[in-house]
């Protein structure tokens, strides 16, 4: 035994103890342990013995984990337990102080050790909290023995810690004596008083197996009276059970003394507990054995004070000898000598034993902490290590969820009797060839899921053959993977893959899952078929949603089964939505009640496991109950509580109801009666209102916080540490064994009620208050909150109004248990119960709305199980603004956070607007603990815009949607050939069927909604909409290959009219017969091309490939159909006819329920509405805004009688028919849309060509909303350019009266700087108006006049040698402007507006380049020609000589010249920036055309580098200085073959001295401009990567991007690789590296849907990422290597929106990053001048005015010196 410290310290006082006390936590851990004074001690071990189960079939041979992966319930065996479970046996009353400093100060550090390395420490301590009165009354040996037991077996490592010292422990009387023990004692008694007197308290009980003799409950003798004070009764109570168990006691002694096999019935319960405890595997490993002992020396005595009661400390006689015994003859041969502890302590006659009086006690018991605390990190440390290799496995989380529900199949088949016929049924289920599941279904408590665990475990002797079957089973509801649709389905894909070898990975989006669910079954083979039982399937969340049984496939692929269980309750509809959805009324199985003998079986088998029997009587008794309820459940419960009865119960005790709720109701009054009502309410309350269920530590913490319970307990005493006996929650458990069931739930043992009806029942007793409930709920939400850990002491009041504080101990919570291990307790339950206590503060600002909690639940779940908890909280809150903010964001973010949970730091801030309470949310994300890049303003999509959903899940081109008459579902067809079912109101996908047919073209609902019609090559295909089981085909022939037009029509919409060649033919879809046909000679040629619409009986249709123009209507209620046509061909002189316009283009028709007529002509923007009776023409709608509306190809519309909506390129544009509101567009979409659906014109349904289908609601706040109002009345003047004086503008704008329906043509003619409209003479200020044109660029969003102007950034300039300003050129609706742009605070310093001249039409600006020259001036490229401007005055300076290419200029020579190709590209012009005529660069033939040229990118160079079209492969190299050829550089003729294939641009380093481009793509050729000779090609080891582009990065460095995303930097001069850098899934299309070199964006496109659409800052030096930034969709907007720009030495990012109109600045960021500020340097050349000003070019252009003036002339004749071949000419 190891002494806690040396002989010399005890007599001294420990102050090696005190050392010990002050070391640190890490010292402690990880130092080598050695104790002097060790004595050695025997040391006997054992092992368990190992059994191995033989397969009853031959099956391929795979690990264990695999066979429970296939679902071999013979092959299922337990797993490493998770669990440290420490019983500490010792004394009760001499070693208290020890055992509370344990309990006050090394059981937390041991709780906290195991957590962080993800196992559960459990001190069991079942002397805590009692009181010797307590002990004495029932020292429950049984439940200290089971408890043993039960730690033995959960636990790994140290499961008993044993403390001794000089007692022996209490000797109680045994409750329970064997009858062979019994016998001997009445054998041995000589008195008959004696021996009448011991079978009077001892009564045999013949209904246990075998026979014992029980010791009476005393308190049935002596019944309370009313007459006597209640202190006083227990008083005479417990003096009277004193004298009858002392004599007791002596004739037991007594024979004792004559019989020596009765020694073990006075032991006492001390070594009774070591006895057990050492019963273990391995005691060396396991047990911890502490041994105390007094020294008693010579003190002298005081008279003043009193010496302490020795007797207490120290036994005498026979006490001390069974004492010795046990110490030596039992733990010395067992417990290992590394494992005893011995220590000394002198006794103290003044204080006796107290560590809290006496120093060399208290170090005494500093020592013991601190090796108790060393040996059991050692001892578990050990157990982890050797468990490490079943943990390590990737798949951990789906092994143990498949061994949890196999651990419920194994449990529930063990006590299975009866149910022949349904089980025979179910077999001949899987004799058949049916394909579709089996439904089971009963009411609660029938056992169901009996059933489905023994189907689980028979059928394989079901199946035909040796075959290797794959079985999946699941309860659904008992784990969390299981109590949402989502979960579930995610992991029985997941374990049917990796069971058929399929290491695809799964995403966790429900969308995907449901897509994907068909494909994973149908791995399924005739050699390894799969079986799915899903038990409960109405407990999953989701099934109550509009998904419904949407999820379940109703017609399975071959060699697939599957069983569903399903309750019929009467507040349940699911069993009848399962018979709506299967048909077939032989899928279904009712269960049966039990039959007499199957209950007789049961409860007799029940009663045997126990070791129990009943009389006559009783049987009598439970077999009338269960009859009365003849369901398993029932009699299960019946037979556990009349296991309990003794063969001398009376038979009025013996009662149990007829129900299941009046027998659990009477068991809790029982054990209210036994504990007292307080405890059992809250103990059973906490796990009935507890999501999953609660782990025993849990419970004891959540208790020990509950005053109302403690105060009950300690009623009449205050005890040193305030927390709830384990004893007491044991002997609870012990009594409802059968009630509770142990689930293993986040790698945590919890115990939750084993069915349904049980929790249902605990709630209706004990939450009839609501205010109880919430209660309950927010003390477990504090527990999760760590609201009384780490040492917060809680204050309380006791029952005597005595106040005071404790520290209860409780478990910490935080976020992270350690760097790897998150809280998943923490984080799947506190939202819950926050929630349900009603605590919407708490849950917002350390839940929903905190950064790290958010950040902590993606990481450690997924998004969508974070999405979950906020829709748990919107249905209760769903008006709760920061709730839905937040909510809406992380929607809006989904993609960008299932890629990586980093991004969300990012999208918070890129999102939010409104920030009133989410000011810590933001700040937080503006800090995060991994760098990120975040904007200075909000700019992404904005939460509460009117997009609702965007749903992804087709994989090509959208073709066609429709949707129900109730709008609640959408239909969408696709080029995949596949078909998708939508919910409107959720935004999810429903269901899906692949492999329609090639050429899908159109899908409509037809036969009130239950039908899907869709139209692909050839055919017309009808299936149904609930199953999407096809019902039959119509083959038509003549098409060509191509889909036929239909139209759904008729009443109730059971009517379609398909378009074949020559004649319209009426098809009733309910049978698929022909009803009529009607011939016309206009569908003759290429009919597949008809537009066509029916409302009603009323058709209307229009083939475009017909020579004479008219669309066709007619109504086919009459016996013999009319056509009518409405003629549009221009040569009959229509309204249709245009001046101009050899033909017209109908875009579709479409029949209103007023029996209108809609024709929409994509020529002229019209609509025109028609009677459809007399073809009258009553009303036209004309617009001539051609940049809307003339390049739309219009397929599809939706419209009502006062609406219609259809697709105008990338939004939606609706007309209001009787033209009171007239029009509006807006639904702003990335990509061009292709249709609208609608049925209220509120919530619209859109398809784009992205592959997506989004859902909008216009009834929304438009302040909110991303899209534009374009309001055509008032602000018509902001589509108009400014003309010069006295001009009228050619643009005339018409618009309809709706009075008298005659078109009006409005002119505005402008003067001087007013606006002057001449019919109204309404004068506008110009001023005031380029003042609306600039608020489009402050930040204030309630200043953004998102509904009037449409501002978009065309290019972003840096301004040399200034840090703080950028030039922008925008776009504002239709006018230009240059602004300078302050990036400190996104504000506009100066904005010049571009005046448009007749000479410069709207393409002149928007093609227009700027290239910045210095802080003051700039070069703007326009219409080929070169204006040098100043952009802090607003001045054109002149314009330069000649015309150019605009494709490209490069600044060169200290930024003082300007090189630019010359416009016919023959020559190179070189102008000098102070003069205006150029220097003409030629070194090669006049015929020759150059392609590009370059220079360094900061133009400080003097070399200019040229390449030729003809010659690709031939390079110029200019000097600019003296204006002479320096080299020609021309590639070997091998490789000019294939120089076509170059890419992307030359590039210089920045001194000038290497040229770099790309060969083929495969590597990059280096040039050495000094001797112009090829000195490297760099080439990446793998050549299968392709270059896309590049760019230097200083003197002798060139950063790649590659193909598969890579990007490398290498060195020129080397030809090394310096860095890959990893980050990108695909190409990025721009590089940009910072002045200094140091730092490197890279970005990849972001226009497309399923584009990366990643922006990422490097560190070069380094070669790390430094943060990243996801980017949404972006319509409209390019992002071009002149509009992006990495500035201030890398540590700013510019970018252009198309959101708010205004650049964007991004900033790396994070809690350790110092946060990069912008210089606030103030120019005193950009102090605001004024407000507005006009950058006139008007001058500029002058000399084209009159082609035959001087200047013009003038133009032609080059002044300029010319050089050729490095000669002058």
């Amino acid at each position: 035994m190891q002494d806690g410290h040396d002989r010399h310290s005890k007599s001294t006082g420990s102050v090696h103890g005190k050392r010990r006390a002050t070391r640190p936590k890490a010292a402690r851990l990880h130092r080598e342990k050695s104790i002097a004074g060790t004595e050695k001690m025997g040391c006997g071990a054992s092992s368990r013995p190992s059994t191995e189960k033989q397969s009853r079939k031959p099956r391929p041979k795979r690990e264990n984990r695999t066979d429970e992966i296939c679902g071999y319930l013979d092959y299922h065996k337990p797993l490493p337990s998770r669990n440290v479970r420490l019983f500490v046996c010792s004394t009760f009353g001499d070693l208290e102080s020890e055992r509370n400093t344990l309990i006050e100060r090394v059981y937390p550090r041991i709780r906290s050790f195991c957590r962080e390395r993800g196992y559960e420490f459990q001190a069991v301590d079942l002397n805590f909290g009692l009181s010797k009165e307590d002990l004495d009354d029932d020292p429950a040996l049984s439940t200290r023995l089971e408890t043993i037991k039960k730690c033995q077996h959960q636990s790994i490592g140290p499961n008993v810690l044993i403390l001794l010292s000089e007692k022996y422990g209490l000797r109680a009387l045994p409750r329970c004596l064997a009858e062979e023990d019994y016998q001997k004692i009445t054998h041995h008694v000589t008195d008959a008083d004696d021996g009448l007197f011991l079978s009077l308290w001892y009564k045999k009980d013949n209904n246990s197996k075998p026979g014992v003799y029980l010791l009476q409950d005393y308190t049935n003798l002596f019944p309370a009276s009313d007459e006597v004070d209640d202190q006083v009764q227990k008083i005479q109570r417990r003096q009277k059970q004193y004298t009858i168990e002392q004599r007791l006691r002596s004739i037991i002694s007594s024979a004792k003394a004559k019989d020596e096999s009765l020694c073990h019935l006075l032991l006492s319960v001390t070594e009774l507990e070591v006895q057990c405890a050492l019963q273990c595997s391995d005691p060396c490993k396991e047990c911890i054995w502490c041994q105390r002992s007094i020294e008693v020396g010579y003190q002298p005595k005081s008279k003043h004070v009193p010496v302490a009661n020795l007797s207490k400390y120290v036994e005498k006689n026979e006490e001390n000898d069974l004492l010795e015994n046990l110490k030596k003859n039992v733990l010395h041969g067992n417990i290992s000598p590394h494992n005893a502890l011995k220590y000394y302590v002198k006794w103290n006659n003044e204080f006796g034993i107290d560590p809290s009086k006496v120093t060399s006690h208290k170090d005494h018991v500093d020592s013991l902490c601190w090796n108790v605390e060393d040996k059991l990190i050692d001892l578990i440390t050990s157990a982890i290590s050797e468990n490490k290799h079943f943990f390590k496995n990737n798949n951990d989380e789906l092994f143990y969820e498949v061994h949890h529900h196999m651990n419920i199949c194994k449990s529930y088949c063990q006590t299975f009797v009866g149910r022949d016929e349904v089980l025979k049924n179910i077999q001949g289920y899987f004799a058949t060839s049916k394909r579709s599941p089996l439904v089971i279904h009963g009411p609660p408590g029938s056992g169901k899921t009996a059933i489905a665990s023994m189907v689980t475990k028979m059928l394989r002797t079901w199946i035909p053959g040796d075959l290797d079957a794959v079985v999946v089973v699941r309860f659904v509801g008992t784990s969390p993977n299981s109590k949402t649709l989502r979960g579930l389905l995610h992991s029985v894909v997941c374990q049917i893959n990796q069971a058929y070898g399929n290491k695809r990975y799964v995403l966790q989006d429900l969308n995907y899952l449901i897509q994907r669910l068909p494909r994973t079954l149908s791995q399924a083979s005739e050699e390894r078929p799969l079986v799915i039982i899903l038990d409960s399937i109405d407990d999953a969340k989701t099934f109550r949603t509009s998904r419904r049984l949407s999820w379940l496939p109703i017609r399975l692929p071959h060699h697939v089964k599957v069983i569903l269980t399903v309750s019929v309750e009467d507040k349940s509809r699911s069993l009848a939505e399962l018979q709506d959805y299967l048909t077939d009324s032989s899928c279904f199985i009712g269960i049966p009640r039990l039959t007499e003998g199957e209950i007789s079986e049961l409860t007799r088998r029940l009663l045997v496991a126990s070791n129990r029997t009943l009389k006559a009587q009783q049987w009598s008794i439970l077999l009338t109950a269960c009859g009365r309820s003849p369901y398993p459940l029932f009699a299960t419960l019946a037979t556990h509580q009349s296991s309990k009865w003794k063969s001398y119960t009376k038979f009025q005790e013996a009662w149990l109801g007829f129900t299941v709720k009046e027998l659990v109701q009477s068991v809790f009054e029982k054990l209210e009666d036994t504990f007292g009502k307080c405890l059992v309410s809250h103990v059973l309350g906490y796990i009935t209102v507890s999501r999953y269920g609660l782990s025993e530590n849990e419970l004891e913490d959540i208790m020990s916080c509950d005053d109302e319970v403690l105060n009950d307990l300690y009623e009449d005493c205050f005890p040193p540490v305030r927390r709830i006996p384990s004893l007491l929650w044991l002997r609870i458990r012990e009594k409802l064994s059968v009630y509770f069931t142990e689930r293993t739930i986040d790698n945590v043992v919890v115990t939750s009620w084993s069915h349904s009806q049980l929790k249902e029942f605990s709630a209706l007793r004990y939450f009839v208050d609501d205010d109880k409930r919430k209660m309950l709920h927010s003390n477990i939400a504090d527990y999760f909150l760590g609201a009384w850990s780490n040492g917060v002491k809680k204050p309380f009041v006791t029952c005597k109004m005595e106040f005071g504080k404790n520290d209860r101990l409780v478990a910490a919570q935080p976020l992270m248990l350690n760097d790897d291990t998150y809280n998943m307790r923490k984080l799947n339950e506190l939202p819950y119960h926050l929630l349900q206590s009603d605590r919407l503060g708490t849950l917002k600002v350390k839940v929903l709305c905190n950064y790290d909690w958010l950040i902590a639940k993606l990481k450690a779940t997924s998004y969508s199980q974070l999405q979950e908890d906020f829709k748990m909280a919107l249905q209760k809150y769903p008006d709760d603004e920061n709730i839905t903010v937040v909510a809406e964001t992380l929607s809006l973010s989904r993609d960008a956070l299932q890629i990586h949970p980093h991004h969300l730091a990012s999208q918070l801030v890129g999102r939010i607007t409104k920030t009133a309470g989410l000011e810590e949310l933001l700040k937080r994300a503006r800090a995060p603990d991994i760098t990120s890049l975040t904007p200075f303003l909000p700019f992404l999509s904005p939460p509460g815009c009117q997009l609702v959903h965007s749903m992804a899940g087709h994989t090509s081109t959208i073709t066609s949607m429709d949707i129900t008459q109730d709008g609640r579902y959408i239909a969408t067809a696709s080029v995949d050939e596949s078909i998708h079912i939508w919910a409107v109101k959720d935004g999810v996908l429903l269901k899906s069927v692949d492999w329609i047919g090639k050429g899908i073209r159109r899908v409509n609902y037809a036969n009130g909604d239950k039908l899907l019609v869709i139209s692909y090559s050839n055919s017309l295909k009808f299936i149904n909409a609930i199953t999407l089981v096809t019902e039959y085909v119509l083959n038509i022939r003549g098409l060509h290959g191509k889909a036929p037009s239909f139209a759904i029509g008729g009443k109730g919409k059971k009517t379609a009219f398909l378009v074949r060649p020559g004649k319209l033919v009426i098809v009733d879809v309910a049978k698929g017969n022909t009803l009529s046909e009607i011939r016309d000679t206009a569908l003759q040629r290429t009919c597949e091309d008809t537009k066509i619409s029916a409302r009603g009986d009323m058709v209307a249709y229009f083939n475009p490939n017909y020579k004479k123009k008219s669309i066709k209507v007619t109504s086919v209620h009459t016996v013999k159909p009319v056509l009518k046509s409405i003629k549009i061909n221009p040569d009959d002189k229509s309204d249709y006819h245009r001046p101009g316009h050899k033909d017209t283009i109908v875009s579709d028709v479409a029949v209103t329920s007023s029996r209108y007529v809609i024709v929409i002509c994509r020529n002229f923007n019209d609509v025109s509405i028609y009677d459809g009776h007399s073809l009258r023409l009553i009303r036209r709608i004309r617009n001539h805004s051609e940049h809307l509306y003339g390049k739309t190809s219009v397929h599809r519309i939706v419209y009502d009688d006062h609406n219609l909506a259809f697709p105008v390129q990338d939004a939606v544009a609706v007309w209001d028919l009787a033209g009171s509101d007239g029009k509006w567009y807006g639904l702003q979409h990335p990509t061009d849309v292709t249709g609208v659906a609608s049925v209220d014109m509120k919530r619209f349904v859109t398809i784009a060509t992205d592959h997506v289908v989004r859902i909008w609601d216009v009834s929304k706040d438009e302040e909110e909303s991303m899209f534009i109002r374009n309001d055509w009345d008032s602000h018509v003047l902001m589509s108009k350019c400014f003309p010069r004086h006295g001009e009228s503008t050619d643009d005339d704008r018409s618009v309809v009266n709706d009075d008298s329906m005659e078109v009006v043509t409005t002119s505005d003619v402008y003067i001087g700087s007013d606006i002057i409209n001449e019919k109204t003479q309404y004068t506008f200020d110009v001023c005031q108006l380029l003042s609306d044109a600039h608020d489009i660029f402050y930040t204030d969003y309630s200043l953004y006049p998102s509904e009037r102007i449409k501002c978009v950034v065309q290019q972003i300039e840096e301004i040399p040698g200034c840090t703080t300003y950028v030039l922008v050129k925008s776009k504002n609706n239709n006018q230009y402007s240059i602004t300078i742009l302050d990036l400190s605070t996104l504000t506009p310093v100066r904005q010049s507006v571009m005046y448009r001249s007749r000479h410069c039409d709207r393409e002149t600006f928007d093609t227009a380049q700027i290239v910045t020259v210095n802080d003051k001036i700039a070069v703007v490229i326009l219409q080929n020609t070169l204006v040098l401007v100043d952009f802090v005055d607003s001045l054109v300076l002149r314009t330069l000589n000649g015309k150019v290419t605009s494709d490209r200029i490069v600044l060169v020579n200290n930024r003082e010249k300007i090189a630019a190709i010359e416009e016919s590209r023959e020559v190179i012009k070189l102008y000098n920036i102070e003069t205006d005529e150029p220097i003409i660069l030629r070194g090669y033939e006049k015929k020759c055309r150059v392609s590009r040229i370059c220079a360094s990118d900061d133009g400080m160079g003097i070399i200019l580098v040229s390449q030729l079209e003809s010659s690709v492969g031939v390079f110029h190299v200019w000097d600019v200085t003296s204006f002479s050829l320096m080299h020609v550089l021309q590639c070997d003729v091998d490789e000019q073959c294939c120089l076509r294939l170059l890419i992307g641009e030359m590039v210089l380093s920045r001194d000038s001295r290497y040229l770099c481009h790309a060969y083929k793509a495969e590597f990059i050729m280096v040039w050495d401009l000094e001797n112009g000779d090829v000195v490297h090609r760099l080439q990446a080891k793998e050549k299968w990567r392709r270059v896309k582009t590049y760019v230097t990065t200083g003197t002798d460095r060139i950063l790649v991007a590659y193909d598969n995303g890579t990007v490398m930097l290498w060195n020129i001069s080397e030809a090394n690789v310096i860095h890959m850098l990893n980050g990108h899934t695909i190409s990025p299309t721009i590089l940009k590296i910072s002045s200094d070199g140091q730092r490197a964006l890279s970005m990849t496109s972001c226009g497309y849907h399923d584009s990366e659409r990643l922006l990422v800052l490097w560190n070069l030096q380094e070669g790390y990422k430094i943060g990243d930034f996801r980017m949404d969709y972006v319509p409209n907007l390019s992002y071009r290597k002149e509009t992006v720009h990495l500035l201030c030495n890398g540590h700013l990012i510019v970018l252009p929106t198309a959101t708010i109109g205004s650049p964007v600045t991004l900033r790396a960021q994070s809690k350790t990053l110092h946060r990069f500020e912008v210089p606030t340097e103030w120019p005193a050349l950009y102090q605001q001048k004024g407000e507005h000003l006009v950058l006139d070019f008007s001058q500029a252009f002058a000399n084209e005015e009159d082609p035959g003036s001087e200047t013009a002339k003038n133009e032609s004749e080059t002044r300029s010196e010319e050089i050729k071949d490095g000669g002058e000419e």
